[in-house]
Protein backbone atom coordinates (compact mmCIF):
# COMPACT_ATOMS: atom_id res chain seq x y z
CA UNK A 1 0.00 0.00 0.00
CA UNK A 2 1.08 3.38 -1.01
CA UNK A 3 1.67 5.60 2.06
CA UNK A 4 4.56 8.04 3.92
CA UNK A 5 7.34 6.29 5.39
CA UNK A 6 10.27 6.37 7.07
CA UNK A 7 13.40 4.27 6.12
CA UNK A 8 16.06 3.21 7.66
CA UNK A 9 19.08 1.00 5.83
CA UNK A 10 22.07 -0.12 7.54
CA UNK A 11 24.93 -2.54 6.29
CA UNK A 12 27.64 -4.30 8.30
CA UNK A 13 30.49 -2.08 7.53
CA UNK A 14 33.76 -4.15 6.45
CA UNK A 15 31.42 -7.07 5.74
CA UNK A 16 33.71 -8.49 2.85
CA UNK A 17 36.63 -8.15 4.63
CA UNK A 18 34.88 -10.34 7.29
CA UNK A 19 34.37 -13.05 5.17
CA UNK A 20 37.52 -13.43 3.64
CA UNK A 21 38.80 -13.18 7.50
CA UNK A 22 36.76 -14.87 9.62
CA UNK A 23 35.54 -18.19 10.33
CA UNK A 24 31.94 -18.58 8.40
CA UNK A 25 30.95 -20.32 11.73
CA UNK A 26 31.45 -17.99 13.61
CA UNK A 27 30.40 -15.27 11.53
CA UNK A 28 26.91 -16.61 10.39
CA UNK A 29 26.55 -17.00 14.12
CA UNK A 30 27.39 -13.57 15.07
CA UNK A 31 25.19 -12.29 11.92
CA UNK A 32 22.19 -14.30 13.25
CA UNK A 33 22.30 -12.51 16.44
CA UNK A 34 22.40 -9.25 14.88
CA UNK A 35 19.42 -10.19 12.90
CA UNK A 36 17.66 -11.52 16.19
CA UNK A 37 18.33 -8.40 18.02
CA UNK A 38 17.04 -5.96 14.82
CA UNK A 39 13.91 -8.40 15.10
CA UNK A 40 11.42 -5.49 15.65
CA UNK A 41 10.02 -5.30 19.24
CA UNK A 42 6.10 -4.81 19.82
CA UNK A 43 5.79 -1.16 20.51
CA UNK A 44 2.06 0.94 20.93
CA UNK A 45 1.18 4.23 20.88
CA UNK A 46 -1.30 5.61 23.47
CA UNK A 47 -3.62 8.72 22.54
CA UNK A 48 -7.16 10.59 23.54
CA UNK A 49 -9.49 10.68 20.61
CA UNK A 50 -12.00 13.59 19.82
CA UNK A 51 -14.89 11.38 21.17
CA UNK A 52 -13.02 11.22 24.45
CA UNK A 53 -11.69 7.57 24.45
CA UNK A 54 -8.10 5.93 24.46
CA UNK A 55 -6.91 4.81 21.39
CA UNK A 56 -4.26 2.65 20.33
CA UNK A 57 -1.70 2.35 17.37
CA UNK A 58 1.17 0.03 16.77
CA UNK A 59 4.73 1.65 16.24
CA UNK A 60 6.75 -1.58 15.53
CA UNK A 61 8.65 -1.03 12.43
CA UNK A 62 8.78 -3.67 9.42
CA UNK A 63 11.95 -5.47 8.52
CA UNK A 64 13.91 -7.12 5.66
CA UNK A 65 17.59 -7.97 5.80
CA UNK A 66 19.37 -9.88 3.07
CA UNK A 67 23.32 -10.99 2.85
CA UNK A 68 24.71 -7.92 4.86
CA UNK A 69 21.72 -5.59 4.79
CA UNK A 70 18.52 -4.74 7.10
CA UNK A 71 15.68 -2.28 6.42
CA UNK A 72 13.67 -1.51 8.75
CA UNK A 73 10.73 0.94 8.21
CA UNK A 74 7.72 3.03 10.37
CA UNK A 75 3.90 2.15 9.87
CA UNK A 76 2.52 4.48 7.25
CA UNK A 77 2.17 7.82 8.61
CA UNK A 78 -1.18 8.84 9.36
CA UNK A 79 -1.97 12.60 8.75
CA UNK A 80 -4.99 12.95 10.88
CA UNK A 81 -3.01 12.00 13.92
CA UNK A 82 0.54 14.50 14.07
CA UNK A 83 1.59 12.84 17.73
CA UNK A 84 1.17 9.58 16.00
CA UNK A 85 3.79 10.35 13.11
CA UNK A 86 6.16 12.15 15.60
CA UNK A 87 6.05 9.59 17.69
CA UNK A 88 6.63 6.95 15.06
CA UNK A 89 9.69 9.30 13.80
CA UNK A 90 11.33 8.81 16.86
CA UNK A 91 10.44 5.58 17.36
CA UNK A 92 12.65 4.38 14.19
CA UNK A 93 15.55 6.51 15.13
CA UNK A 94 15.78 5.28 19.08
CA UNK A 95 16.03 1.48 16.92
CA UNK A 96 18.37 2.44 15.14
CA UNK A 97 20.62 3.91 17.66
CA UNK A 98 20.38 1.14 19.80
CA UNK A 99 21.23 -1.14 17.57
CA UNK A 100 23.99 0.15 16.00
CA UNK A 101 25.51 0.69 19.38
CA UNK A 102 24.12 -3.21 20.69
CA UNK A 103 25.88 -4.42 17.00
CA UNK A 104 29.13 -2.36 17.47
CA UNK A 105 29.68 -4.02 21.42
CA UNK A 106 29.02 -7.74 19.60
CA UNK A 107 31.79 -6.46 17.01
CA UNK A 108 29.72 -5.94 14.24
CA UNK A 109 29.70 -2.52 12.69
CA UNK A 110 26.65 -0.66 11.54
CA UNK A 111 26.10 2.11 9.28
CA UNK A 112 22.61 3.20 8.22
CA UNK A 113 20.71 6.13 6.56
CA UNK A 114 17.01 7.34 6.98
CA UNK A 115 14.84 8.79 4.68
CA UNK A 116 11.27 9.50 4.75
CA UNK A 117 8.39 10.02 2.12
CA UNK A 118 6.28 8.12 -0.45
CA UNK A 119 6.74 4.52 -0.95
CA UNK A 120 5.15 1.03 -1.57
CA UNK A 121 5.24 -1.46 1.18
CA UNK A 122 4.11 -4.97 0.67
CA UNK A 123 4.81 -6.69 3.93
CA UNK A 124 3.43 -10.22 3.00
CA UNK A 125 5.47 -10.31 -0.43
CA UNK A 126 8.06 -8.54 1.34
CA UNK A 127 8.03 -5.68 -1.60
CA UNK A 128 9.14 -2.19 -0.91
CA UNK A 129 9.65 0.40 -3.52
CA UNK A 130 10.22 4.17 -3.42
CA UNK A 131 12.46 6.91 -3.28
CA UNK A 132 12.97 6.62 0.40
CA UNK A 133 14.73 3.58 -0.14
CA UNK A 134 17.31 4.86 -2.25
CA UNK A 135 17.95 8.42 -0.29
CA UNK A 136 18.66 5.76 2.54
CA UNK A 137 20.97 3.87 1.02
CA UNK A 138 22.96 6.41 -0.88
CA UNK A 139 22.91 8.18 2.01
CA UNK A 140 24.47 4.94 4.13
CA UNK A 141 27.11 4.68 1.26
CA UNK A 142 28.45 8.37 1.51
CA UNK A 143 29.32 8.05 5.05
CA UNK A 144 33.03 7.50 6.51
CA UNK A 145 32.40 6.06 9.89
CA UNK A 146 30.33 3.76 11.55
CA UNK A 147 26.97 5.17 12.06
CA UNK A 148 24.33 6.77 11.06
CA UNK A 149 22.99 9.91 9.69
CA UNK A 150 19.42 11.53 8.19
CA UNK A 151 19.67 14.19 5.55
CA UNK A 152 18.09 17.59 6.74
CA UNK A 153 17.30 17.91 2.77
CA UNK A 154 15.47 14.65 2.46
CA UNK A 155 13.50 15.62 5.69
CA UNK A 156 9.93 16.35 6.15
CA UNK A 157 9.30 16.68 9.85
CA UNK A 158 6.78 15.04 10.88
CA UNK A 159 3.62 17.97 11.77
CA UNK A 160 2.95 17.75 15.69
CA UNK A 161 6.75 17.13 16.08
CA UNK A 162 8.77 20.27 17.73
CA UNK A 163 12.32 19.56 16.85
CA UNK A 164 15.26 17.37 16.40
CA UNK A 165 16.27 16.17 20.13
CA UNK A 166 17.74 12.54 20.97
CA UNK A 167 18.88 10.32 19.54
CA UNK A 168 19.54 12.70 16.77
CA UNK A 169 22.48 15.89 17.36
CA UNK A 170 24.14 18.35 15.28
CA UNK A 171 27.48 16.88 14.19
CA UNK A 172 29.74 17.39 10.97
CA UNK A 173 29.54 13.79 9.68
CA UNK A 174 32.36 12.56 7.84
CA UNK A 175 31.36 12.09 4.29
CA UNK A 176 33.34 10.86 1.30
CA UNK A 177 32.08 13.73 -0.60
CA UNK A 178 31.56 17.79 1.36
CA UNK A 179 28.35 18.24 2.63
CA UNK A 180 27.55 21.58 4.97
CA UNK A 181 27.20 20.61 8.71
CA UNK A 182 23.88 21.75 8.45
CA UNK A 183 22.49 19.26 5.80
CA UNK A 184 23.06 16.37 8.23
CA UNK A 185 21.94 15.02 11.80
CA UNK A 186 23.57 11.91 13.59
CA UNK A 187 22.31 9.42 14.92
CA UNK A 188 23.42 9.04 18.49
CA UNK A 189 24.05 5.64 19.35
CA UNK A 190 26.35 6.37 22.18
CA UNK A 191 23.06 6.48 24.80
CA UNK A 192 24.06 3.21 25.70
CA UNK A 193 26.91 3.61 26.84
CA UNK A 194 26.17 6.79 28.57
CA UNK A 195 23.24 4.87 30.76
CA UNK A 196 24.46 4.39 34.23
CA UNK A 197 26.01 0.67 35.01
CA UNK A 198 23.82 -0.82 36.78
CA UNK A 199 20.64 -0.13 34.50
CA UNK A 200 22.70 -1.77 31.01
CA UNK A 201 23.70 -4.68 33.71
CA UNK A 202 20.07 -5.54 34.15
CA UNK A 203 18.92 -4.61 30.36
CA UNK A 204 22.02 -6.46 28.18
CA UNK A 205 24.37 -8.12 31.54
CA UNK A 206 27.00 -5.84 30.56
CA UNK A 207 28.87 -2.12 31.25
CA UNK A 208 28.08 -0.81 28.29
CA UNK A 209 30.39 1.85 28.46
CA UNK A 210 33.40 -0.39 29.12
CA UNK A 211 32.45 -2.63 26.12
CA UNK A 212 31.86 0.38 23.51
CA UNK A 213 35.18 1.64 24.58
CA UNK A 214 36.76 -2.00 24.03
CA UNK A 215 34.96 -2.66 20.69
CA UNK A 216 36.09 0.92 19.33
CA UNK A 217 39.77 -0.09 20.44
CA UNK A 218 39.89 -3.55 18.99
CA UNK A 219 38.23 -2.17 16.11
CA UNK A 220 40.73 0.46 15.33
CA UNK A 221 43.45 -1.89 16.28
CA UNK A 222 42.66 -4.50 13.48
CA UNK A 223 41.87 -1.56 11.25
CA UNK A 224 44.87 -0.46 11.12
CA UNK A 225 46.75 -0.56 7.75
CA UNK A 226 43.35 -0.72 5.95
CA UNK A 227 40.58 1.84 4.75
CA UNK A 228 38.75 1.11 7.12
CA UNK A 229 40.63 2.71 9.96
CA UNK A 230 39.59 6.24 9.61
CA UNK A 231 35.59 4.92 9.86
CA UNK A 232 36.95 3.66 13.54
CA UNK A 233 38.66 6.70 14.27
CA UNK A 234 35.76 9.15 13.19
CA UNK A 235 33.02 6.70 15.02
CA UNK A 236 35.61 6.94 18.19
CA UNK A 237 35.98 10.76 17.63
CA UNK A 238 32.28 11.29 17.75
CA UNK A 239 31.74 8.81 20.82
CA UNK A 240 34.05 11.35 22.52
CA UNK A 241 32.20 14.52 21.50
CA UNK A 242 29.06 12.84 22.85
CA UNK A 243 30.77 12.17 26.48
CA UNK A 244 32.26 15.49 26.36
CA UNK A 245 28.81 16.77 25.72
CA UNK A 246 26.92 15.29 28.54
CA UNK A 247 29.31 16.02 31.02
CA UNK A 248 29.05 19.60 29.88
CA UNK A 249 25.35 19.41 30.47
CA UNK A 250 25.67 17.77 33.79
CA UNK A 251 28.17 20.29 34.96
CA UNK A 252 25.67 22.80 33.60
CA UNK A 253 22.68 21.98 35.58
CA UNK A 254 24.93 21.04 39.01
CA UNK A 255 24.24 23.26 41.49
CA UNK A 256 27.29 26.28 42.33
CA UNK A 257 28.54 26.89 45.51
CA UNK A 258 27.85 30.26 47.11
CA UNK A 259 30.09 32.86 46.29
CA UNK A 260 32.10 30.84 43.09
CA UNK A 261 32.00 29.94 39.95
CA UNK A 262 32.66 25.64 40.48
CA UNK A 263 29.58 23.28 41.04
CA UNK A 264 29.02 22.63 44.94
CA UNK A 265 30.31 19.61 46.42
CA UNK A 266 27.85 16.31 46.19
CA UNK A 267 26.59 15.56 50.23
CA UNK A 268 28.23 12.04 50.57
CA UNK A 269 25.84 9.40 52.32
CA UNK A 270 26.94 7.87 55.42
CA UNK A 271 27.17 4.14 55.78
Amino acid sequence: MVGYHWIAMLDILGFRRMVQTRRLRELTRDVERLFNAAKPAEAEFHFHMADGGLGTESLTLGRLHFSDTIMLWTPRFNPANPDLNAEMFSHICRSVSNLIALALINGIPLRGGLAGGECYIDPVKQIVVGQPIVDAYLLEREQEWLGAAISMQRVRAPSGFGGFGEPLVQYAVPTKTPVPPDQLLAVDWTGIARMPEAMTRQLWKINARIETERALAEGAKLSEATDFHQKWKNATDFYTVQLQRQADRWMAIRPKAKGSGKAAPQPRTKR
